[in-house]
């Protein structure tokens, strides 16, 4: 049987208004995966942001805290979290407080972030009346305190002349020297009281008690530049992948803040072994002792030459050392120095291009290595370099946070 000339195209016509009408019933709907990929991403990297911004202040408000004259250099670890499945804002920091004294001791903390109500900053009971005073209000209306609230009352009897705080119905108490109330604290969990700042902010220090870890930390760059013989853990499987993707998201919620300033990343970054876990958590390391200076430029994460994101760049070098377990240095060569046979600032971006083409792609697969050489070489969408802008914070997200999840979820399927 065939069919003729007019039949045939009648019939592909028909074929063709079928494919179109298809199209347009399923059209949008195929569309709508990535759509609610983007917006689910986006959200994503906007709570990051906030997230930063918590961060930063918090290193503020704790470096005022612990502004005291005892002597003692003080350390504080933030703990490392992907917070990627999280659907909403945790405005909780994981931190451990030590001094540099020998035995180092450990105070296990978690600081909840909470607004103030306007009514916890009003001023003293004799600064109102002062105030009042001046903006001439009658001395027979007097301010008096009355469930730790502001009330008016017109009764002659004057209030005691103390200049205690108005508070609202929390009863933690706000903390002036960090140091002493630490060293106070006694073997029993809960709030030992709050700091704050400018923005009407508040930090609640809860003890935790008992704690989930132990024993003293251990840096990244111990457990990279270990030899056979020493009995060093070492990150294999989920724990590598799992890292990875904790620090591609610290990126996110710690770019541009005095915990990244330094991107010392092997000394800064601290393991420290859990209770009841075969993984240790993940800390950033930070030291309080009024020496350190945080300079703009470093802050920004710019860099000359090739590295376009010194901080992306560090993130790139760190995911190459954790898949071949050795620092970077360990596998340099004569050509990746300068002319003077010394290091110089391109023998980093040298070991790193050679190392993904010969080493991490064969390892770890095509995935991880091309997420890896878009950090070294900045290959993301945006002509502006910097996580402080939306579209390229977004594809940064979109580029190597999600590739390392994918990974770290293959792996342990």
């Amino acid at each position: 049987m065939s069919l003729n000339h007019k039949t045939y195209l009648a019939s592909l016509e028909e074929i063709q208004q079928c494919n179109s009408s298809l199209r347009r019933l399923v059209g949008d709907q195929a569309d709508m995966p990535s759509i609610r990929t983007t917006r689910k991403t986006k959200l994503d990297t906007k709570k990051w942001e906030s997230l930063r911004k918590l961060a930063e202040s918090l290193h503020s408000t704790l470096e005022d805290g612990l502004s005291c004259n005892c002597g003692h250099c003080h350390m504080a670890h933030l703990r490392l979290e992907s917070r990627h499945d999280l659907e909403t804002l945790d405005v909780r920091f994981g931190v451990l407080f030590s001094i540099d004294a020998f035995p180092r001791p450990w105070h296990e903390t978690e600081i909840r972030i909470v607004r103030a109500e306007p009514s916890r900053y009003v001023f003293s009971i004799s600064q109102l009346k002062c105030f009042l005073t001046f903006m001439n209000y009658s001395p027979s209306t007097q301010l008096v305190r009355a469930n730790s609230r502001v009330s008016w009352d017109n009764e002659s009897d004057e209030p005691d002349d103390e200049d205690s705080e108005l508070v609202s119905s929390s009863d933690n108490p706000r903390i002036d020297d960090l140091c002493r109330h630490l060293l106070k604290m006694k073997k029993e969990g809960g709030c030992i009281g709050f700091l704050d700042d400018s923005s009407n902010r508040e930090y609640h220090i809860h003890h935790v008690y008992p704690p989930r870890t132990f024993g003293d930390d251990l840096s990244l760059n111990q457990l990279l530049s270990r030899k056979e013989s020493e009995e060093v853990p070492s990150l294999l499987g989920r724990d590598k992948y799992e890292l990875a993707l904790i620090l591609a998201t610290s990126v996110l919620q710690l770019h541009n803040t005095p915990w990244l300033a330094n991107q010392n990343w092997k000394e800064d970054v601290r393991f420290v072994r859990a209770k009841g876990k075969s993984s240790p958590f993940a800390y950033i390391q930070k030291r309080f002792d009024g020496s350190e200076q945080n300079g703009l430029a470093s802050r920004r994460g710019s860099q000359s030459g090739p590295i376009r994101n010194s901080t992306i760049f560090a993130l790139g070098v760190t995911l190459i050392e954790l898949s071949l377990g050795r620092t970077l240095r360990y596998f340099q060569r004569p050509e990746d120095l300068g002319e003077d046979g010394e290091p110089n600032f391109l023998t980093d971006f040298s070991i790193a291009q050679r190392l993904i083409m010969e080493e991490v792609q064969e390892k770890e697969g095509a995935r991880y290595a091309n997420t890896v050489n878009r950090c070294i070489n900045c290959i993301f969408d945006g002509i502006d370099p910097s996580l402080e802008d939306e579209q390229f914070r977004q594809a940064f997200y979109e580029s190597a946070v999600v590739p390392l999840k994918e990974v770290r979820d293959d792996f342990v399927k």
